[in-house]
């Protein structure tokens, strides 16, 4: 089997999404395929911890669950007192739409993809940031799932209300 390839996503930025392909493209040439969650040596990826996520994708409502979050992720959508719960209820959450077409579409595709994603945080700020998404093979009996490592674009303020 051909291992999978990220040559059809545009351009990798410089940093941690294009060091975490680089880790993600090692493992699956020497695995032959997307590695598994139990591929990932978190000591291989140091500089991308706070920014990972690590998600499972379900077909069918309710798509996305959150099995690890990073703090930085945590801190840029305003999710770090919500904890534990927000990890059971990611699915409900209004990025989840987004979030879950595009974990579709890296799953689907078999390969890593990269995109710009821009959340609208009500009474907070408009944050931008690039993701990269990485399929992994799912273990018998584990629903299918990805990685995503972010990469902090920038934030607005919310304009003020009147």
């Amino acid at each position: 089997m051909t291992p999978p390839h990220a040559d059809a996503a545009p351009p990798w930025p410089a940093g941690p999404i294009e060091r975490f392909r680089q880790v993600w493209q090692a493992l699956a040439t020497r695995l032959g395929q997307p590695p598994t969650r139990r591929d990932l040596d978190p000591v291989a990826f140091p500089f991308a911890l706070g920014w990972f996520m690590l998600l499972e994708y379900h077909r069918g409502p309710d798509c996305l669950r959150c099995r690890l979050a990073g703090n930085e992720v945590m801190t840029v959508f305003g999710w770090t007192k919500i904890r534990h719960r927000w990890l059971d209820t990611v699915a409900n959450r209004p990025l989840a739409r987004d979030s879950a077409d595009f974990a579709r579409r890296v799953i689907d595709g078999g390969r890593p993809l990269l995109d710009r994603h821009t959340a609208d945080l009500p009474g907070r700020r408009t944050v931008s940031l690039l993701r990269g998404g990485y399929p992994l093979t799912p273990l018998a009996g584990e629903p299918e799932m990805l990685a995503i490592v972010y990469q902090y674009v920038g934030a607005r303020p919310e304009p003020p209300r009147p």
